[in-house]
């Protein structure tokens, strides 16, 4: 989209889609494209950049935060994997251990 419909683009309607986005996922889990459409006809701003913003927050909450003695734990798991370079084998051992911290 152009550079002038970037503008509309402000960080009150970043921040709406944000909180949108934050209280519909806590409820359940709708797809972006169904989180869009919600939003699309109370913005007044193109459905692609709708779409955009509602991909980030979803990305933006999806992320957890560590704590350093986590971050420590998954980087000695790392150093001492027989297999460092098997991304999938390491995930799923990674995931199994922080459950139980």
């Amino acid at each position: 989209y152009s550079l002038t419909r970037r503008s509309q683009v402000t960080p009150q309607v970043q921040r709406r889609v944000f909180e949108h986005v934050k209280q519909r996922t806590s409820e359940s889990t709708p797809s972006v494209e169904q989180l869009s459409e919600e939003l699309y006809s109370e913005l007044a701003i193109p459905k692609v950049a709708v779409r955009q913003l509602v991909r980030k927050s979803v990305h933006r909450l999806s992320k957890k935060k560590i704590t350093k003695h986590q971050r420590e734990l998954i980087l000695a798991h790392v150093q001492q994997s027989h297999d460092p370079g098997n991304l999938s084998a390491l995930c799923d051992e990674l995931q199994h251990d922080m459950t139980a911290i």
